[in-house]
């Protein structure tokens, strides 16, 4: 879910205040960009009458610029704009600059604060009526110094990055609650209010559109792209493969949160070669599984796990001996090999009994070589399970005792599971996940975007509510943890 505007290609978005940005002579992306559109976000939001704050002379780069009626008239409409993004839900703050680490929430926290100072009076007002307004304002306040805020929370200095990464993406739905606040504060409470409209394209408009401009249209839904936009996709077939593949093959794409539409990217690539079903699709697809070892940690893997079968159900005929190989590369990870794994049994399960028996017999030698690595070894009992045999139910009973005397910790299932699925029999965890793409379906997207909403919120709540617990830190270092693991894995997150 990303809620920040990245120039880097989304050129549609605040075309008047880059026009303002031209004319007052400031680089775009650069650091007086970001904090002038913190600035005149401020100046939209403020409670008061413009006519009373002397607004214009504190913009950044005033004293160049000349301010004759034609300035004016830019000043309007960049304030209409965002003003109208904040209304109907589609705002987000233009925080990237091009340094390196270049998103700096700080400074555009910055500039919406010297907006509020202008009106003071009117802001402290409105907060004394409005006690959520003034959690929000007091969030900005604490991101306007992201590295003592983090430095204050415990987090050491190599992880301030992370911290602030995870947390601006909180400005955008803060932003547009504020404003709800502030113009109808009855309907703010209700969270569809705040829920950012699904983008709407025409089939026509989409077949105009070049493989590298759907693309990126795709990124920058993040994860609201509607399905004609995906279908869009997928018909250009090999077409948009090196697209693809330029964005996969990029690291500095991988290893951020799901707040940049650049990682939603990578999802999304995932989906489309999923659905296609061509060999060059199928050899673009089996590039993740590098990826795998090469970015453990990406938050991709928790979005697509128990789905790879799906992406290759369609692909058979060109992957078998790839997937197999993939499967006892111990140059890989456990976790890469154990999706091939999936991947490789599901085809045998597609393609006769006798194949299907003879893999299962494989991974059970799998399952019982201690060479192997204790969780690819686990993955493969559970794999097992799904499909009990008798002449496998000795090695299950045996794995499940091992698993036991580990504790809970350690168990993947007990000897009690195992006779279970013996009594139930064949039961593949792929045929609940046949669908990925289901996640662009209008109502998976509603929902969705409602959990981050409501998330997000108790997030600031207890961020703004603990941020002053002077030494005792803790509770909300586990909130921000929580937060984290939240939209990582966990609340349903996951597609269906």
């Amino acid at each position: 879910m990303d809620d920040i505007a990245l120039p880097a290609y989304g050129q549609f978005m605040f075309e008047q205040f880059h026009r303002l940005s031209r004319r007052l002579g400031l680089e775009r992306a650069g650091a007086s960009t970001v904090e002038l559109h913190g600035y005149l976000t401020g100046i939209a939001l403020t409670p008061a009458p413009l006519v009373q704050i002397d607004w214009p002379k504190a913009l950044p780069g005033a004293d160049k610029a000349v301010m004759d009626d034609e300035f004016t008239g830019l000043l309007k409409d960049g304030l209409a704009e965002i003003a109208e993004a904040t209304d109907n839900n589609t705002f987000k703050p233009l925080l990237r600059t091009t340094a390196i680490n270049g998103y700096r929430a700080d400074l555009w926290c910055r500039g919406f604060l010297n907006a509020v100072d202008l009106a003071e009076p009117a802001w402290r007002k409105r907060m004394d009526a409005l006690p959520a307004l003034k959690t929000r304002l007091e969030f900005i306040r604490l991101m306007a110094d992201s590295g003592q805020f983090a430095r204050k929370l415990g987090f050491p200095p190599d992880e301030h990055g992370e911290f602030v990464r995870e947390n601006t993406v909180l400005l955008a739905p803060l932003v547009r609650h504020m404003r709800h606040q502030l113009v109808d504060p009855a309907r703010s409470r209700d969270w569809l209010v705040d829920l950012p409209p699904p983008p709407a394209y025409a089939d026509a408009e989409l077949a105009r559109l070049g493989e590298k401009a759907l693309f990126t249209r795709l990124m920058e839904c993040e994860d609201r792209a509607p399905w004609n936009l995906m279908q869009a996709c997928v018909a250009r077939g090999d077409r948009i493969i090196p697209v693809l593949l330029a964005h996969v093959r990029d690291n500095q794409r991988w290893g951020q949160p799901e707040m940049r539409g650049e990682w939603w990217g990578l999802l999304h690539a995932i989906m489309l070669l999923g659905k296609m079903d061509s060999e060059a699709a199928a050899a673009a697809l089996l590039e993740y599984f590098g990826h795998m070892s090469h970015h453990p940690q990406d938050t991709l893997w928790d979005w697509t796990r128990g789905y790879w079968p799906a992406f290759f159900h369609n692909k058979h005929a060109f992957v078998h001996a790839q997937l197999r190989q993939l499967a006892t590369d111990r140059q890989l990870n456990w976790y890469a090999r154990a999706q091939a794994v999936e991947c490789v049994l599901e085809a045998a399960w597609s393609d006769t009994p006798e194949s299907l028996e003879d893999t299962l017999d494989w991974l059970a030698r799998m399952a019982d070589n201690p060479a192997e690595p204790g969780m690819l070894r686990r993955s493969c009992s559970d794999l097992l399970l799904d499909f009990p045999r008798e002449r496998h139910r000795d090695l299950l009973m045996r794995l499940a005792r091992e698993q036991e005397v580990r504790g809970r910790l350690g168990r993947h299932f007990t000897q009690h599971e195992v006779d279970y699925a013996f009594h139930a029999g064949d039961d593949p965890e792929w045929l609940r996940r046949q669908n990925p793409w289901a996640f662009y379906e209008p109502e998976a997207i509603r929902k969705r975007q409602l959990r981050w909403a409501k998330q997000d919120d108790k997030t600031i709540e207890r961020i703004v509510g603990l941020a002053d617990a002077g030494e005792d830190i803790n509770e909300l270092v586990q909130a921000v943890l929580r937060r984290r693991d939240e939209r990582k894995n966990g609340n349903g997150a996951k597609p269906r």
